[in-house]
């Protein structure tokens, strides 16, 4: 399957949302269209500010509660550090796997 093939079944629109539009809106929205992600449009619908997901909404909801779906998708929670960050898995430093190699980021 190409590309091609699936924009000739999925069609070229593109649902998008405003940062002043409640994460609880965007779920919403999610369910009723049957989609997994939304794109953020500045109010003149000009500029592409971001995209929200199924799996932002649900992170953010495991992280804080869902006292964030009252939050706007402009003013979402911090996230929580990672585990991982730079260093690698579980904190340890990255090894060296040899010369030229650079773990990734």
């Amino acid at each position: 399957m190409t590309v091609a093939a699936i924009l000739r079944a999925k069609g070229t629109h593109v649902e998008t949302t405003r940062p002043e539009t409640t994460l609880y809106t965007v779920a919403w929205s999610l369910k009723i269209k049957g989609i997994g992600a939304l794109v953020v449009v500045s109010e003149d619908s000009d500029h592409i500010l971001g995209i929200i997901s199924e799996r932002d909404i649900v992170r953010a909801l495991i992280e804080h509660g869902e006292q964030l779906l009252a939050l706007p998708v402009s003013n979402p929670p911090p996230r929580a550090p990672s585990a991982r960050g730079r260093r690698g898995q579980a904190g340890r430093p990255h090894q060296s796997r040899g010369r030229g190699q650079v773990p990734a980021r």
